[in-house]
């Protein structure tokens, strides 16, 4: 996108925008149906009056009231006119009305508009002085209170960058986009192998799979960016320490081989040294075979040795697109340029980064 029209940037900020409208209203439709059911179970217990027994009584705790031969009792009851419903249906129509205006002519959105509005008709009309910051304790609502707010922010602006700006504009992570378009590159060179996504019956060793793809008997276990099972974090102080243990961008198994991957969006010399003892570090926690550490390039001037180190494997891979560090216990650590905008055609650079992450997963005897 460095390289791209001022008028690609902004179609490619749109649909950028789109998809994750399209993923919010998704999220929106799962609190409405969530209040929905609240609405329908939930019982608040508090005190009635009267003649005659209603609901579930509390014997301990019924006492007689005179005059009027009535009970009170404390029981559970119906709280269908709470004032979070009304908030709740205001807060979704707000989302609705800006998502309208983002998504004109998208049939996907479409349906997903729809189909929230059948469901807030479900809801009570009326007007409440309650307000999202007064709801923390009602879970459904302060989730819907987030992804209003975020919708109305995304169709005021969207950036791309590694911090947000003054306002309430919508930021993009440089880094994250990164790091998801080395996932999906990874995807698309097993796709263009043959491999189909499909259940893996072995597939929950390390926990649940983000993605399993086959071809014939193997089965390709993807995860990203989440701790795994086989971690060898296991306590801190006598505690369990699952909390704890490392996120690689990527972790590629087929049974015999394993092999983590980091993404670095940077080309500054100090972050990429760390990046590369990072890889090396989720290479031992997680007993990998090989590690990759993907990054753009290599700029600035380096200030210590091991910052040289990486600036010189780097003119290497300036020719190469690869190099590779053997390690003496027999495992090898890759170093892989990717660049979105390394050549003037995006599908060319696109390439270039899947033919070199398939060299790499050749050398590690994954069969493509």
């Amino acid at each position: 996108m460095r390289r791209a029209g001022e008028e690609a940037v902004a179609a490619s900020f749109r649909d950028l925008a789109l998809e994750a409208l399209k993923y919010a209203l998704g999220l929106l439709k799962i609190e409405v149906e969530r209040a929905l059911r609240d609405r329908l179970v939930y019982r608040e217990f508090g005190v009635v009056y009267g003649a005659d027994i209603e609901g579930a009584i509390d014997v301990a705790r019924s006492i007689a009231v005179k005059p009027g031969c009535l009970v009170a009792s404390l029981t559970y009851l119906p709280s269908r006119q709470a004032p979070e419903y009304l908030l709740m249906r205001r807060v979704a129509r707000e989302a609705l009305n800006a998502a309208r205006r983002m998504a004109a002519g998208d049939e996907e959105a479409a349906r997903l508009l729809e189909g929230i509005a059948k469901l807030l008709r479900h809801l009570p009309a009326g007007t409440t002085s309650l307000e999202c910051g007064d709801v923390e304790y009602v879970q459904w609502l302060r989730r819907a209170c987030l992804i209003n707010r975020f919708v109305k922010a995304l169709e005021k602006s969207v950036k791309v960058g590694r911090v947000a700006g003054i306002g309430e504009e919508v930021v993009f992570r440089d880094w994250r986009l990164y790091e998801i378009y080395t996932y999906f590159l990874i995807y698309d060179v097993f796709k263009s192998a043959g491999f189909e996504e499909a259940a893996c019956r072995d597939a929950a060793g390390g926990g649940e799979p983000d993605l399993t793809l086959k071809k014939g008997g193997k089965c390709i276990i993807i995860y990203f960016n989440k701790p795994l099972n086989y971690s060898l974090v296991e306590r801190y102080n006598g505690y369990d320490a699952s909390l704890h243990r490392g996120r690689p961008d990527v972790l590629v198994e087929d049974g015999d081989v394993r092999i983590v991957v980091e993404a670095k969006f940077s080309t500054s010399p100090s972050y990429i040294a760390l990046g590369r003892f990072k890889t090396m570090a989720y290479m031992y926690e997680y007993s990998a075979d090989a590690g990759i550490l993907i990054f753009p390039a290599i700029e600035g001037v380096p200030t210590d040795e091991e910052e040289r180190s990486i600036a010189e494997l780097y003119k290497y891979m300036e020719k190469e697109g690869i190099a590779m560090l053997h390690l003496r216990d027999g495992r090898n650590l890759h170093l892989i340029r990717i660049d979105p905008a390394e050549t003037e055609d995006p599908y060319e650079s696109d390439r270039l980064a899947r033919e070199r992450l398939r060299r790499v997963l050749k050398i590690q005897h994954i069969d493509l």
